[in-house]
Protein backbone atom coordinates (compact mmCIF):
# COMPACT_ATOMS: atom_id res chain seq x y z
CA UNK A 1 0.00 0.00 0.00
CA UNK A 2 1.41 3.56 -0.67
CA UNK A 3 2.68 5.83 1.74
CA UNK A 4 0.85 8.67 2.93
CA UNK A 5 3.39 11.19 0.94
CA UNK A 6 2.67 9.35 -2.37
CA UNK A 7 -1.36 9.03 -1.64
CA UNK A 8 -1.36 12.70 -0.82
CA UNK A 9 0.78 13.83 -3.77
CA UNK A 10 -1.39 11.79 -5.97
CA UNK A 11 -4.54 13.20 -4.32
CA UNK A 12 -2.79 16.68 -4.96
CA UNK A 13 -2.32 16.70 -8.54
CA UNK A 14 -5.94 16.21 -9.60
CA UNK A 15 -6.87 19.68 -8.29
CA UNK A 16 -10.85 20.34 -9.46
CA UNK A 17 -11.77 22.16 -12.65
CA UNK A 18 -12.96 25.65 -10.86
CA UNK A 19 -14.95 26.12 -13.96
CA UNK A 20 -16.78 22.03 -13.13
CA UNK A 21 -17.07 22.97 -9.56
CA UNK A 22 -18.61 26.21 -10.01
CA UNK A 23 -21.07 24.72 -12.34
CA UNK A 24 -21.87 21.35 -9.35
CA UNK A 25 -22.09 24.13 -6.66
CA UNK A 26 -25.10 26.10 -8.72
CA UNK A 27 -26.87 22.83 -9.31
CA UNK A 28 -25.92 21.92 -5.57
CA UNK A 29 -27.16 25.54 -4.24
CA UNK A 30 -30.45 24.62 -6.46
CA UNK A 31 -31.57 21.22 -5.50
CA UNK A 32 -30.25 21.45 -1.57
CA UNK A 33 -29.92 25.07 -1.03
CA UNK A 34 -26.03 25.19 -0.02
CA UNK A 35 -22.83 24.15 -2.15
CA UNK A 36 -20.84 21.20 -2.03
CA UNK A 37 -19.12 21.10 1.23
CA UNK A 38 -15.48 20.37 2.13
CA UNK A 39 -15.70 16.35 2.31
CA UNK A 40 -17.86 16.06 -0.65
CA UNK A 41 -15.18 17.89 -2.55
CA UNK A 42 -12.47 15.94 -0.90
CA UNK A 43 -14.77 12.52 -2.31
CA UNK A 44 -14.69 13.86 -5.59
CA UNK A 45 -11.21 14.75 -5.73
CA UNK A 46 -9.50 11.44 -4.77
CA UNK A 47 -12.58 9.56 -6.78
CA UNK A 48 -10.54 11.88 -9.96
CA UNK A 49 -7.35 10.33 -8.43
CA UNK A 50 -8.26 6.95 -8.12
CA UNK A 51 -8.17 6.82 -4.45
CA UNK A 52 -10.02 4.10 -2.59
CA UNK A 53 -11.87 5.17 0.31
CA UNK A 54 -9.31 3.10 2.47
CA UNK A 55 -6.74 5.36 1.53
CA UNK A 56 -8.86 8.97 1.34
CA UNK A 57 -9.44 7.90 5.53
CA UNK A 58 -5.83 8.08 5.74
CA UNK A 59 -4.93 11.25 4.31
CA UNK A 60 -8.65 12.67 5.46
CA UNK A 61 -6.66 14.15 8.28
CA UNK A 62 -4.11 15.88 6.12
CA UNK A 63 -6.64 17.17 3.64
CA UNK A 64 -9.66 18.79 5.48
CA UNK A 65 -10.22 20.42 9.37
CA UNK A 66 -9.90 16.59 10.86
CA UNK A 67 -10.17 13.18 9.58
CA UNK A 68 -12.91 11.46 8.65
CA UNK A 69 -13.72 7.27 9.37
CA UNK A 70 -13.67 5.13 5.97
CA UNK A 71 -17.49 3.84 6.65
CA UNK A 72 -18.32 8.00 7.06
CA UNK A 73 -16.74 8.54 3.39
CA UNK A 74 -18.30 5.29 2.40
CA UNK A 75 -21.70 6.52 3.58
CA UNK A 76 -21.24 10.44 2.32
CA UNK A 77 -19.45 9.01 -0.99
CA UNK A 78 -23.16 6.84 -1.89
CA UNK A 79 -24.95 10.00 -1.48
CA UNK A 80 -23.09 12.34 -3.46
CA UNK A 81 -23.02 10.07 -6.67
CA UNK A 82 -26.42 9.25 -5.54
CA UNK A 83 -27.28 12.75 -5.94
CA UNK A 84 -25.04 13.60 -8.62
CA UNK A 85 -26.97 10.59 -10.87
CA UNK A 86 -30.06 12.52 -10.04
CA UNK A 87 -29.24 16.05 -11.00
CA UNK A 88 -27.11 15.06 -13.86
CA UNK A 89 -29.37 12.03 -14.96
CA UNK A 90 -26.82 10.16 -15.87
CA UNK A 91 -25.24 6.86 -13.59
CA UNK A 92 -22.76 8.51 -11.30
CA UNK A 93 -20.63 6.35 -9.22
CA UNK A 94 -16.95 6.35 -7.87
CA UNK A 95 -15.98 4.37 -11.06
CA UNK A 96 -17.83 6.14 -13.91
CA UNK A 97 -16.93 9.81 -12.09
CA UNK A 98 -13.50 10.31 -14.16
CA UNK A 99 -15.11 10.00 -17.82
CA UNK A 100 -18.44 12.16 -16.04
CA UNK A 101 -15.87 14.74 -14.98
CA UNK A 102 -14.43 14.90 -18.59
CA UNK A 103 -17.11 15.21 -20.34
CA UNK A 104 -18.31 18.24 -18.00
CA UNK A 105 -15.10 19.62 -18.68
CA UNK A 106 -15.59 19.95 -22.73
CA UNK A 107 -19.31 20.60 -22.58
CA UNK A 108 -18.27 24.01 -20.43
CA UNK A 109 -15.14 24.49 -22.66
CA UNK A 110 -17.98 24.69 -25.63
CA UNK A 111 -20.78 26.22 -24.71
CA UNK A 112 -19.93 27.12 -20.99
CA UNK A 113 -21.74 26.66 -18.09
CA UNK A 114 -24.69 28.63 -19.12
CA UNK A 115 -26.18 26.12 -21.62
CA UNK A 116 -25.62 23.16 -18.97
CA UNK A 117 -27.90 24.52 -15.95
CA UNK A 118 -31.63 24.15 -16.13
CA UNK A 119 -31.41 22.52 -19.75
CA UNK A 120 -30.43 25.86 -21.38
CA UNK A 121 -32.80 28.78 -18.64
CA UNK A 122 -31.86 32.38 -19.51
CA UNK A 123 -28.43 33.37 -17.91
CA UNK A 124 -30.29 36.29 -15.68
CA UNK A 125 -31.57 33.33 -13.45
CA UNK A 126 -28.18 32.63 -11.63
CA UNK A 127 -27.37 33.95 -8.30
CA UNK A 128 -24.27 34.60 -7.46
CA UNK A 129 -23.72 36.10 -3.37
CA UNK A 130 -26.03 38.66 -2.55
CA UNK A 131 -25.88 36.89 1.31
CA UNK A 132 -26.31 39.74 3.09
CA UNK A 133 -29.21 41.40 0.55
CA UNK A 134 -31.22 38.04 1.02
CA UNK A 135 -30.64 38.53 4.73
CA UNK A 136 -31.96 42.18 4.74
CA UNK A 137 -34.78 41.40 2.73
CA UNK A 138 -36.20 38.61 4.70
CA UNK A 139 -35.84 41.17 7.39
CA UNK A 140 -37.60 44.03 5.72
CA UNK A 141 -40.10 41.82 4.75
CA UNK A 142 -41.16 40.16 8.32
CA UNK A 143 -41.07 44.02 10.44
CA UNK A 144 -42.72 46.11 7.84
CA UNK A 145 -45.66 46.26 4.99
CA UNK A 146 -44.02 47.74 1.88
CA UNK A 147 -41.03 46.81 0.96
CA UNK A 148 -39.46 47.86 -2.65
CA UNK A 149 -35.77 46.63 -3.95
CA UNK A 150 -34.20 49.18 -6.15
CA UNK A 151 -31.53 49.64 -8.53
CA UNK A 152 -30.56 50.45 -12.20
CA UNK A 153 -31.50 47.98 -14.52
CA UNK A 154 -29.77 44.70 -14.73
CA UNK A 155 -28.01 45.18 -11.50
CA UNK A 156 -29.71 41.56 -10.19
CA UNK A 157 -33.47 43.32 -8.58
CA UNK A 158 -35.70 40.39 -9.77
CA UNK A 159 -33.18 37.57 -9.30
CA UNK A 160 -32.49 38.53 -5.74
CA UNK A 161 -36.48 38.67 -5.14
CA UNK A 162 -36.67 35.05 -6.85
CA UNK A 163 -33.88 33.55 -4.50
CA UNK A 164 -35.57 35.33 -1.85
CA UNK A 165 -38.77 33.28 -2.67
CA UNK A 166 -37.12 30.23 -3.14
CA UNK A 167 -35.51 30.16 -0.14
CA UNK A 168 -37.46 32.21 2.70
CA UNK A 169 -40.54 33.23 1.68
CA UNK A 170 -42.20 32.52 5.03
CA UNK A 171 -45.65 34.33 3.56
CA UNK A 172 -46.41 30.73 2.15
CA UNK A 173 -48.59 32.35 -1.66
CA UNK A 174 -46.71 34.57 -3.27
CA UNK A 175 -48.00 36.57 -6.23
CA UNK A 176 -46.17 37.91 -8.93
CA UNK A 177 -48.08 41.21 -10.31
CA UNK A 178 -47.19 42.26 -14.36
CA UNK A 179 -49.26 44.49 -15.10
CA UNK A 180 -50.11 46.78 -11.13
CA UNK A 181 -52.97 48.74 -13.08
CA UNK A 182 -54.76 45.72 -13.82
CA UNK A 183 -54.11 44.29 -10.18
CA UNK A 184 -54.90 47.83 -8.55
CA UNK A 185 -58.56 47.95 -10.48
CA UNK A 186 -59.47 44.58 -9.92
CA UNK A 187 -58.71 45.11 -5.83
CA UNK A 188 -60.76 48.23 -6.23
CA UNK A 189 -63.59 46.39 -7.77
CA UNK A 190 -63.02 43.03 -4.84
CA UNK A 191 -62.15 44.40 -1.96
CA UNK A 192 -59.00 43.40 0.16
CA UNK A 193 -60.86 41.30 2.49
CA UNK A 194 -59.54 37.57 1.11
CA UNK A 195 -55.85 38.90 -0.03
CA UNK A 196 -53.28 37.19 1.91
CA UNK A 197 -49.52 36.64 1.07
CA UNK A 198 -46.65 38.17 -0.58
CA UNK A 199 -47.38 40.23 -3.97
CA UNK A 200 -44.45 41.01 -5.65
CA UNK A 201 -44.61 44.01 -8.39
CA UNK A 202 -42.06 43.63 -10.92
CA UNK A 203 -41.46 46.08 -12.40
CA UNK A 204 -43.28 49.30 -10.92
CA UNK A 205 -43.03 52.98 -10.45
CA UNK A 206 -42.65 56.08 -8.75
CA UNK A 207 -46.16 57.35 -11.06
CA UNK A 208 -47.71 54.09 -9.83
CA UNK A 209 -46.83 54.34 -6.36
CA UNK A 210 -48.37 57.65 -5.77
CA UNK A 211 -51.17 56.86 -8.02
CA UNK A 212 -52.31 54.21 -6.00
CA UNK A 213 -51.11 55.34 -2.58
CA UNK A 214 -54.28 55.20 -1.09
CA UNK A 215 -54.92 51.56 -1.95
CA UNK A 216 -51.28 50.95 -0.92
CA UNK A 217 -51.67 52.63 2.62
CA UNK A 218 -54.95 49.73 3.07
CA UNK A 219 -53.42 46.92 2.13
CA UNK A 220 -50.54 47.68 3.95
CA UNK A 221 -52.61 47.46 7.28
CA UNK A 222 -53.33 43.89 6.97
CA UNK A 223 -51.16 41.68 8.67
CA UNK A 224 -50.67 39.03 5.97
CA UNK A 225 -50.20 40.69 3.61
CA UNK A 226 -47.33 41.67 2.28
CA UNK A 227 -46.22 44.30 -0.46
CA UNK A 228 -42.71 43.90 -2.17
CA UNK A 229 -42.21 46.18 -5.14
CA UNK A 230 -38.74 45.91 -7.67
CA UNK A 231 -38.11 49.55 -9.31
CA UNK A 232 -35.47 51.72 -10.67
CA UNK A 233 -36.34 54.55 -8.34
CA UNK A 234 -36.77 55.20 -4.62
CA UNK A 235 -40.62 55.66 -4.41
CA UNK A 236 -42.20 58.07 -2.67
CA UNK A 237 -45.77 59.15 -1.89
CA UNK A 238 -47.52 56.81 0.51
CA UNK A 239 -47.65 57.90 4.17
CA UNK A 240 -47.34 54.39 5.30
CA UNK A 241 -44.01 52.75 6.78
CA UNK A 242 -41.80 51.58 3.94
CA UNK A 243 -38.43 50.18 3.94
CA UNK A 244 -35.99 50.17 0.98
CA UNK A 245 -33.29 47.90 -0.41
CA UNK A 246 -31.14 49.69 -2.60
CA UNK A 247 -29.20 47.14 -4.57
CA UNK A 248 -25.02 47.80 -5.71
CA UNK A 249 -23.05 45.71 -8.22
CA UNK A 250 -21.70 42.89 -6.94
CA UNK A 251 -18.12 41.99 -5.06
CA UNK A 252 -15.38 40.83 -7.35
CA UNK A 253 -15.63 37.81 -5.03
CA UNK A 254 -19.07 36.48 -6.80
CA UNK A 255 -19.09 38.93 -10.13
CA UNK A 256 -16.04 36.51 -11.35
CA UNK A 257 -17.86 33.44 -11.38
CA UNK A 258 -20.26 34.84 -14.54
CA UNK A 259 -17.64 34.75 -17.01
CA UNK A 260 -16.62 31.23 -15.45
CA UNK A 261 -19.92 30.31 -17.20
CA UNK A 262 -18.84 31.14 -20.36
CA UNK A 263 -15.57 28.69 -20.29
CA UNK A 264 -13.86 31.80 -19.51
CA UNK A 265 -10.81 31.71 -17.02
CA UNK A 266 -10.35 34.20 -14.06
CA UNK A 267 -7.50 36.29 -15.72
CA UNK A 268 -8.64 39.54 -16.72
CA UNK A 269 -11.39 39.06 -15.29
CA UNK A 270 -11.05 39.97 -11.98
CA UNK A 271 -10.30 43.77 -13.39
CA UNK A 272 -12.36 43.36 -15.53
CA UNK A 273 -15.48 43.00 -13.32
CA UNK A 274 -14.00 46.20 -11.02
CA UNK A 275 -14.07 48.12 -13.46
CA UNK A 276 -17.41 47.22 -14.92
CA UNK A 277 -18.65 47.80 -11.17
CA UNK A 278 -20.25 44.07 -10.28
CA UNK A 279 -22.99 44.63 -12.96
CA UNK A 280 -24.58 41.51 -13.17
CA UNK A 281 -25.50 42.18 -16.87
CA UNK A 282 -22.45 44.30 -17.80
CA UNK A 283 -20.33 41.63 -17.47
CA UNK A 284 -22.80 39.02 -19.46
CA UNK A 285 -23.22 40.53 -21.98
CA UNK A 286 -19.45 41.75 -22.07
CA UNK A 287 -18.41 37.93 -20.90
CA UNK A 288 -20.41 36.61 -24.21
CA UNK A 289 -19.30 39.23 -26.52
CA UNK A 290 -16.02 37.94 -25.72
CA UNK A 291 -16.59 34.74 -25.70
CA UNK A 292 -18.36 35.15 -29.33
CA UNK A 293 -14.96 37.27 -30.73
CA UNK A 294 -12.80 35.10 -29.54
CA UNK A 295 -11.18 37.58 -27.21
CA UNK A 296 -9.02 36.52 -24.85
CA UNK A 297 -6.12 37.91 -23.88
CA UNK A 298 -5.18 40.32 -20.99
CA UNK A 299 -4.30 43.08 -22.99
CA UNK A 300 -6.81 43.01 -25.56
CA UNK A 301 -9.65 42.99 -23.40
CA UNK A 302 -8.47 45.86 -21.04
CA UNK A 303 -7.71 47.82 -23.98
CA UNK A 304 -10.43 50.93 -24.26
CA UNK A 305 -11.13 50.45 -27.88
CA UNK A 306 -11.99 46.81 -27.62
CA UNK A 307 -14.14 47.86 -24.58
CA UNK A 308 -15.78 50.61 -26.49
CA UNK A 309 -16.99 48.05 -29.29
CA UNK A 310 -18.63 46.13 -26.64
CA UNK A 311 -20.50 48.79 -24.93
CA UNK A 312 -21.18 50.05 -28.17
CA UNK A 313 -23.28 46.83 -28.97
CA UNK A 314 -24.63 46.85 -25.32
CA UNK A 315 -26.46 50.65 -26.02
CA UNK A 316 -27.79 49.69 -29.11
CA UNK A 317 -29.70 46.60 -27.46
CA UNK A 318 -30.81 48.72 -24.26
CA UNK A 319 -31.92 51.61 -26.66
CA UNK A 320 -33.66 49.45 -29.13
CA UNK A 321 -32.78 51.46 -32.17
CA UNK A 322 -34.64 54.70 -30.63
CA UNK A 323 -31.90 56.55 -29.41
CA UNK A 324 -31.60 59.89 -30.64
CA UNK A 325 -29.21 62.93 -30.62
CA UNK A 326 -30.72 64.59 -28.12
CA UNK A 327 -30.76 61.68 -25.79
CA UNK A 328 -26.52 60.98 -26.61
CA UNK A 329 -26.57 64.98 -25.75
CA UNK A 330 -28.15 64.75 -22.55
CA UNK A 331 -26.22 61.58 -21.66
CA UNK A 332 -23.05 63.59 -22.62
CA UNK A 333 -24.22 67.04 -20.30
CA UNK A 334 -25.03 64.83 -17.11
CA UNK A 335 -21.54 62.69 -17.20
CA UNK A 336 -20.05 65.92 -17.51
CA UNK A 337 -21.31 67.15 -14.27
CA UNK A 338 -20.01 66.36 -11.60
CA UNK A 339 -23.11 66.15 -9.39
CA UNK A 340 -25.97 65.35 -12.19
CA UNK A 341 -28.29 67.35 -13.40
CA UNK A 342 -31.82 68.10 -11.77
CA UNK A 343 -35.16 67.28 -13.52
CA UNK A 344 -35.62 71.05 -13.96
CA UNK A 345 -32.16 71.50 -15.33
CA UNK A 346 -32.44 68.73 -17.79
CA UNK A 347 -35.91 69.79 -18.99
CA UNK A 348 -35.21 73.92 -19.28
CA UNK A 349 -32.04 72.99 -20.76
CA UNK A 350 -32.52 69.87 -23.05
CA UNK A 351 -36.58 70.19 -24.08
CA UNK A 352 -36.66 66.55 -23.25
CA UNK A 353 -40.03 65.36 -22.05
CA UNK A 354 -39.84 63.64 -17.96
CA UNK A 355 -41.42 60.20 -19.38
CA UNK A 356 -38.27 60.27 -21.55
CA UNK A 357 -36.25 60.67 -18.92
CA UNK A 358 -38.20 57.97 -16.95
CA UNK A 359 -37.85 55.76 -20.02
CA UNK A 360 -33.69 56.23 -20.41
CA UNK A 361 -33.68 55.71 -16.53
CA UNK A 362 -35.74 52.10 -16.93
CA UNK A 363 -33.39 51.38 -19.76
CA UNK A 364 -30.56 51.32 -16.88
CA UNK A 365 -28.43 54.42 -18.95
CA UNK A 366 -29.36 56.91 -16.52
CA UNK A 367 -29.85 56.68 -12.65
CA UNK A 368 -30.94 58.87 -10.24
CA UNK A 369 -29.18 60.33 -6.62
CA UNK A 370 -30.28 58.78 -3.34
CA UNK A 371 -30.70 62.05 -2.21
CA UNK A 372 -33.97 63.27 -1.10
CA UNK A 373 -36.71 63.59 -3.20
CA UNK A 374 -36.87 66.96 -3.40
CA UNK A 375 -33.10 67.43 -4.77
CA UNK A 376 -32.90 64.14 -6.66
CA UNK A 377 -30.55 64.60 -9.63
CA UNK A 378 -29.83 62.27 -12.92
CA UNK A 379 -26.40 60.73 -13.26
CA UNK A 380 -24.65 59.06 -15.55
CA UNK A 381 -23.90 55.03 -13.58
CA UNK A 382 -19.95 55.24 -12.78
CA UNK A 383 -19.87 51.97 -14.56
CA UNK A 384 -20.94 53.67 -17.75
CA UNK A 385 -19.59 57.35 -17.03
CA UNK A 386 -16.41 57.03 -19.31
CA UNK A 387 -17.88 55.31 -22.54
CA UNK A 388 -20.49 57.79 -22.52
CA UNK A 389 -17.98 60.67 -22.31
CA UNK A 390 -15.57 58.57 -25.27
CA UNK A 391 -18.12 57.72 -27.47
CA UNK A 392 -20.69 60.64 -26.63
CA UNK A 393 -17.96 63.98 -27.52
CA UNK A 394 -18.85 65.95 -30.05
CA UNK A 395 -16.11 64.56 -32.02
CA UNK A 396 -17.88 60.99 -31.79
CA UNK A 397 -21.71 62.33 -32.24
CA UNK A 398 -21.44 61.01 -35.86
CA UNK A 399 -24.57 59.09 -36.19
CA UNK A 400 -22.35 55.98 -36.09
CA UNK A 401 -22.44 54.81 -32.78
CA UNK A 402 -26.23 54.27 -31.81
Amino acid sequence: MDDLGTLKQEYEQHSLDVRVMHYLDMLSERSRNQPLNSQERFILQGSLAKIGYEDLSRISSECLEKGVQQTTLKINGAKLFEWLTTVLDEDVSKVKIVKLYQTLQERIQDGGIAALLNQGESKSVFFYGRGQELSKLKSYCEICSIVSVVGMTGIGKTTLVREYVQRQNPFGTQHWIASPQTFFKEVEATGTREMAGLYIFDPFTNALFQQYAPLIEKLSFQSDVRLLFVTTQPLVGVAASHLMLPLKGLPVADAIKIPIEFGLGEEPWSAIVQTLGGHPRFIRQYASWAKEHRVGDAPLLNDLSVQLGFFETSFCELFAQSASPQDKAILLAIAQSEQGLSLLEVLTQHKRSAKRLDYLVNSGILALSDESPGTIKYTVPAVLKKYVLEMFAPTSLNGQLL
